[in-house]
């Protein structure tokens, strides 16, 4: 029997709701962006032509009613909503659109009572503008945040906040840095420092840290850093001075130092040393007169002191025993006192340094006194009782600064017996975990290196590795100079940075030794 179709199987299946969705959202949001374009346009073209009409006071074509209808209220039609996909949201730029009995849109006012809606015009674009600005805020947070800064949201949102952003992204900079060191790779812990002390140049912990990975290699940059950091931090600008004498110390560089110490001295008369050096160094006298003739004039002492440098650089050395056999005024500064004993070994007068010492070495500190004790006892070829004097500092108390001490005497006149009973001492009493033993250690590196003991220079070279955890492999650059001798190719500058916490003393035993060696 053959089956025909029936009615009811020609009946149309509804379409399924995904296939409409998809007919009519992209229609629901070409309609809603159109209307969203033309609200912009209106809060300001419409708002501006009403405000017009107003003006005239009715006159003239209203810029929003049809012209052919009666301009009566709830009878007259909009021609300004006609072209919007949905007229309810043409509400949102002039409330006066309304519906009547029969649901036809009409103006809710006579044509002399339509008029502009300000206020809502700028609460509308103010809020949209607030609405753009915090969703690229909020873009530019999660942006910032997924790179690695730690910016926060008010920092970011909150214009007069903004600089925080730089120094969260500083801090970025700062970590990497870390991360860097604890790989040991110095190179680009320098950099991420560069990076993170220009976008945060108030941060002086980053830049001193800056200043001391540049200097070896990178002079400039340091001196460029340390300068910054002297103007931007002047309640700092003493300890700024001062590491950065350290760093110019290292690198010879003189000329610097003597403009440094110069500029210093006037605050801080224990910078006159230190321009003493370097101006012998470079040969400058013209700043030390410039510093005697400045107003107001420096302490008395130290114009004795520069006055005194003067007459024997003009004296030569024939001419300064003449001026270093002389008595000292009655009671004297401290620094006058070692300025001139030292000037009188220097000189090659020991009996005399010996006499000074006798009469006015009660007013210098402990420490320099006995410097120059020793430097007098080796002048005069007494190593017995310069032994003995020393055994007596190192039974009292084995410290940091009586190992430098003792270790610069030994750098500017080696003696085997003295360096054994040093290193004895340091092996018998170890040095205190408080106290500075980079500088201590590496203080016995030299003087082992200027004795050419290179069994006690690799002993210290292993604890400055244990002191450091790190291989330190830059002490190989300064056992090569040592191990050179006079026919040495590695200069003293890059010997002296490669030795980290050299103490400033011993850096000066050090120019002194290479000048011997020359």
């Amino acid at each position: 029997m053959q089956n025909f179709p029936s009615d009811h199987d020609h009946e149309e299946k509804p379409p399924h709701w995904l296939t409409v969705l998809a007919l009519t959202l992209p229609r629901m949001v070409l309609g809603w962006a159109g209307d969203s374009g033309r609200l912009l346009v209106g809060l300001i073209g419409l708002n501006f032509r009403k405000t017009l009409f107003r003006l005239r006071r009715g006159r003239g074509r209203c810029p929003c009613q049809n012209p052919s209808d009666s301009g009566r209220a709830m009878q007259t039609s909009c021609d300004a909503m006609l072209s919007w996909s949905r007229p309810i949201r043409f509400r949102r730029l002039c409330p006066l659109l309304r519906q009547n009995p029969a649901g036809e849109w009409r103006c809710s006012v006579d044509t002399a009572d339509v008029r502009p809606f300000w206020g809502r015009a700028f609460a509308y674009l103010g809020g949209g503008i607030a609405g753009l600005y915090l969703a690229a805020a909020l873009a530019a947070f999660l942006f910032l945040r997924i790179v690695g800064y730690p910016v926060t949201i008010p920092a970011v949102a909150w214009p007069p906040a903004w600089h925080q952003i730089d120094r969260a992204r500083a801090q970025y900079f700062t970590a990497k840095a870390e991360a860097a060191l604890r790989e040991n790779n110095s190179v680009a812990a320098m950099m991420a420092l560069s990076q993170s002390y220009q976008l945060d140049p108030s941060n002086y912990d980053v830049g001193r840290m800056l200043a001391q990975f540049s200097q070896p290699g990178w002079g400039d940059t340091a001196n460029r850093v340390y300068q910054q950091l002297m103007r931007e931090h002047p309640e700092r600008r003493g300890e700024t001075a001062a590491a950065w004498f350290l760093a110019l110390l290292s690198r010879g560089d003189f000329p610097t130092i003597v403009t440094l110490a110069a500029d210093r001295v006037a605050a801080d008369p224990a910078w006159l040393n230190a321009l003493l050096f370097a101006s012998r160094r470079t040969g400058d006298s013209d700043v030390l007169r410039r510093l005697l003739a400045v107003r107001p004039p420096l302490p008395p002492y130290v114009s004795q002191v520069l006055t005194l440098e003067l007459e024997l650089r003009a004296a030569g050395p024939a001419g300064a025993p003449r001026l270093l056999e002389r008595s000292l005024a009655p009671s004297p500064a401290p620094f006058l006192v070692y300025y001139f004993t030292d000037r009188q070994l220097r000189a090659g007068l020991p009996d005399a340094a010996l006499l000074t010492l006798k009469t006015y070495g009660g007013v210098m500190a402990p420490r320099d006194r006995i410097e120059l004790v020793l430097a007098t006892y080796a002048a005069e070829g007494w190593e017995s009782i310069a032994r003995s004097q020393v055994e007596q500092l190192l039974n009292a108390d084995t410290n940091p600064p009586a190992v430098e001490l003792v270790c610069a005497q030994l750098i500017r006149n080696p003696d085997p017996a003295m360096l054994d009973a040093l290193f004895a001492a340091v092996y018998r009493r170890p040095l205190p975990k408080n106290g500075d033993l980079l500088g201590a250690y590496t203080s016995l590196f030299c003087a082992a290196g200027a004795e050419g003991d290179w069994l006690r220079l690799q002993a210290a070279a292993a604890e400055l590795k244990s002191l450091t955890r790190t291989q330190f492999t830059s002490l190989d650059v300064a056992e090569a100079y040592f191990r050179a001798g006079r026919q040495g190719s590695v200069p003293l500058a890059r010997c002296l940075r490669s030795l980290p916490g050299l103490p400033i003393d011993v850096t000066y035993a050090m120019y002194d030794y290479a000048d011997r060696r020359k």
